[in-house]
């Protein structure tokens, strides 16, 4: 069985504590055949599409669970079996530039009988943002586009002054504005500019005490640590500079993500990452979860070794 990682090019990768890296590294230490297949050099061709263009790789994952030392090496040409797996692992937007990758991976699958984890086309039938709505404890929110839409969520959030609006397809902090009644002419400006769909929500001063991230696979807890901003920031993404603590998600929570992941796990979607905010379950990661590595520091033990083990 080989596994092959497909991930952006590698300069736009945090090469230290990149999950994608950390699992692929971890899975090699074991024993496993693994491969990178950098997203440039992704191709199908109704000819010669069973054989893609891979590479090998060294990598040292230290004694803290953060790595040092990744290269790739050898360039050479994968014929793809049966029962291979290929990992999804492009970052989001969930954009054209995704879903091709998305139908590329699901041409193998089905072409093949390889197997995609996360399921390409399973992680982009649910947007991350919106899987939380069903949940009774989600954040109010509204997603729209229209300007008046935002003014009477708004109106009827009486107990709120000030407002998060952030898009549904982006990660890691981009694109999150905070507005209150003084600038909402820049929102109304927003959205006359790019027409695209945001969601709106209260802000919480909670954020700044810490959101939990807690991750999950086969529907199985690995652990939970707080994201807490930076000084004077209400984004608690660690590419916006938050530090990690140790955290230990509440029994209740820890069954209520394991229902969500039970769900998903129909639809392919193994690996999932939820953010929780207050008590309050913000975002369901799906399309290409992180935080393997800060998991892995804080709980002084490598968290990838029950994903490691199911294979």
């Amino acid at each position: 069985m080989n596994h092959v990682f497909l991930i952006d090019p590698i300069e736009k990768l945090k090469l230290y504590k990149d999950s994608s890296l950390f699992l692929a590294t971890s899975l090699k230490q074991a024993g496993h055949s693994v491969y990178f297949l950098i997203t440039t050099d992704f191709a199908i061709s109704s000819i010669e599409s069973r054989t893609l263009k891979v590479y090998e790789f060294d990598c040292t994952i230290k004694n803290d669970f953060y790595m040092e030392g990744f290269e790739l090496t050898n360039h050479l040409e994968l014929v793809l079996s049966k029962g291979d797996i290929l990992h999804f692992r492009p970052d989001p937007p969930v954009d054209g530039t995704y879903l091709n990758l998305c139908w590329m991976s699901q041409f193998l699958k089905e072409q093949y009988g390889i197997k995609v984890i996360n399921d390409s086309m399973g992680a982009v039938s649910y947007n991350e943002k919106l899987l939380s709505f069903k949940e009774k404890n989600s954040l109010p929110s509204l997603v729209s586009n229209n300007f008046s839409h935002f003014q009477e969520f708004i109106i009827k959030s009486k107990d709120h002054s000030d407002f998060i609006v952030k898009p549904l397809n982006l990660f890691s902090g981009i694109g999150v504005e905070k507005y209150n009644h003084s600038n909402l002419d820049d929102l109304k400006e927003r959205l006359r500019i790019s027409e695209d769909y945001l969601m709106i929500q209260p802000f919480d001063p909670a954020v700044v005490n810490g959101e939990v991230r807690s991750i999950y696979w086969e529907g199985n807890y690995l652990g939970s640590v707080l994201k807490v901003p930076k000084l004077g920031s209400y984004l608690s993404n660690t590419s916006q500079g938050s530090s990690i603590e140790h955290y230990e998600l509440e029994k209740n929570l820890r069954d209520q993500c394991h229902k969500i992941c039970t769900d998903l796990l129909d639809f392919g979607v193994k690996l999932v990452a939820f953010d929780i905010l207050n008590k309050n379950i913000s975002e369901v990661n799906i399309t290409c979860p992180s935080l393997l590595v800060e998991l892995s520091h804080i709980h002084e033990k490598n968290v990838t070794r029950e994903i490691i083990t199911s294979f």
